[in-house]
């Protein structure tokens, strides 16, 4: 009998570790019913966190510590957003995630099923009001707690069950946000560079309204994005940079043929600062690559064969950063391990000086668009 394509997105009432009809998996309880995740959706990457979309493991998904966040109680998971793409099975009765090898290409079923799990998502957005330290930042008047990214390293790392992102600029390119000055103090219009304005993802450690003897409501960002192209504010404005920011792949139904969208930005200069910058030239090069799992050797492989390229341009003359974007039409399915649209792909600048810079994401949505994780090489 065949599968049915669902898609669910639902606030978490219970996760269950020990299911026999899902050994090594795992269920979620959401909207009055259970979704049966296996093993080979964990294995194929395929539960992931928000924003990033990096995978979680089993043990991250059923952990029952609290998230970070003062009087936070919910057990992990639960009491958060899950968003499900997978399948009804008209033999088992039940809602599947289950990664099939080679995938159900039939037209009903989903064949790339997935879960994305996190917190009760909020997003704050606006004017910086007070400037950040390092660990917070207001915006909009509203006191945001900036979580640990997991390049901050142990012991200051973030919780793993999150995006741990570090906070980087429109372009993607990671910053430093204590080098960001507050909106207000900077000219509107014209001038050196437009004011800041930042966009949070992130969750409330209590939700809902504070009440007698809990914390107070505190916003817990694990995804900043500030809008500015001022080079000093970068993390390392001496090394070249570039990164994915969105990423689309969407087969066509009933061909071997897909689709792919996918943008990013980079440096356009690098340079101690304060003193003459190295400027590349303009526009650059990006090659487009796949990456995928390939199951005879179980690992991830990159495929030495570009997907495509794209002359990265300067948004604004003068800035120190470029945007590319490359769109693929009408491409042909190839063979195994890539005979499906990707699920990961990889930038690389092309510039003889940029030798040293990449950029990454996590899973490639097949059928909407993303913002993905920059993976610093």
């Amino acid at each position: 009998m065949p599968r049915y394509a669902v898609v669910l997105e639902d606030i978490v009432t219970a996760i269950t570790a020990d299911d026999p009809a899902v050994p090594g998996g795992f269920v979620l309880e959401m909207m009055g019913t259970k979704v049966f995740v296996f093993h080979s959706a964990l294995d194929r990457e395929r539960v992931v966190k928000p924003v990033s979309f990096a995978p979680l493991s089993r043990d991250q998904v059923i952990a029952t510590a609290p998230l970070p966040g003062p009087g936070r109680r919910e057990a992990g998971f639960r009491g958060g957003t899950a968003i499900v793409t997978g399948n009804f099975n008209s033999d088992t009765g039940r809602i599947e995630v289950e990664f099939l090898d080679p995938p159900l290409l039939d037209g009903i079923a989903e064949p790339f099923p997935r879960i994305e799990l996190g917190p009760l998502e909020n997003v704050l957005s606006g004017a910086i009001t007070v400037r950040s330290d390092g660990s917070t930042i207001q915006v909009n008047s509203v006191d945001a707690t900036i979580l640990p990214a997991a390049s901050a390293g142990p012991p200051a790392a973030g919780d793993a069950r999150l995006p741990q992102l570090e906070p980087r600029n429109g372009f993607g390119i990671p910053i430093d946000v204590r080098k960001v000055p507050r909106s207000v103090d900077v000219p509107a219009g014209g001038g050196a560079m437009a004011a800041p304005l930042a966009t949070i993802n992130g969750y409330f450690a209590v939700p809902g309204q504070p009440v007698e003897g809990v914390a107070p409501v505190a916003y817990q960002g694990y995804d900043v994005v500030i809008d500015t192209v001022d080079r000093a504010a970068l993390v390392d404005p001496l090394v070249p940079q570039i990164a994915v920011t969105k990423a689309k792949a969407r087969r066509k139904p009933g061909t071997a043929f897909y689709d792919l969208d996918v943008q990013g930005g980079l440096t356009a200069e690098i340079g101690p600062i304060g003193s003459a910058v190295t400027r590349f030239t303009n526009p650059q090069r990006v090659a487009l690559h796949r990456v995928e799992f390939d199951a005879a050797t179980q690992r991830w492989k990159e495929d030495p064969v570009p997907l495509g390229f794209d002359d990265a341009v300067r948004v604004v003359p003068g800035k120190p950063f470029s945007k590319w974007q490359v769109r693929l039409l009408q491409l042909p399915i190839p063979p195994a391990p890539f005979d499906h649209p990707p699920t990961k792909v990889v930038a690389r600048m092309m510039s003889p000086d940029a030798i040293l810079a990449n950029g990454g994401t996590s899973p490639v949505s097949p059928d909407g668009e993303e913002r993905v994780e920059w993976i610093k090489g």
